[in-house]
């Protein structure tokens, strides 16, 4: 065992991160430390790290995307509802990853890697 100075935002984050994980405070910091060496052997920086972190989210809970992807046809017909919910979450993922530093605000954007085209019409209500 040695001892090791870490500032004290990162003492906090790893605190919390093991009591969430039920690990030791000293296995969350080196868990973190073999997921950097992972990263780093696979040629990857920091950046390029939190960028796929952030693109795999993403894919993984934008509604909207998946929608696009189990489109059968190139035109669809969606209800406004569903586009705003999606938009919803997909805020919400934008603005966890914002927070954790994963991307900056430049490099969001509200249908990344989408090819979309709209057509907004009135439809009678009665």
């Amino acid at each position: 065992m040695s001892s090791v100075r870490i500032s004290r935002s990162l003492f906090e984050l790893a605190k919390a991160e093991a009591e969430a994980m039920h690990r030791s405070l000293a296995g969350q910091i080196e868990y973190w430390a073999e997921l950097g060496r992972a990263i780093e052997a696979l040629g990857l920086s920091v950046e390029d790290a939190k960028r796929i972190f952030y693109k795999a989210r993403i894919e993984r809970e934008d509604p909207f995307l998946k929608l696009v992807k189990s489109s059968d046809s190139a035109c669809q017909q969606v209800p406004a509802a569903v586009l705003r919910d999606s938009k919803r979450v997909r805020q919400a993922i934008d603005y966890e990853s914002q927070r954790r530093g994963w991307v900056s605000h430049a490099q969001m954007s509200a249908f990344a890697g989408v090819n979309i085209k709209a057509h907004i019409r009135e439809v009678p209500l009665d």
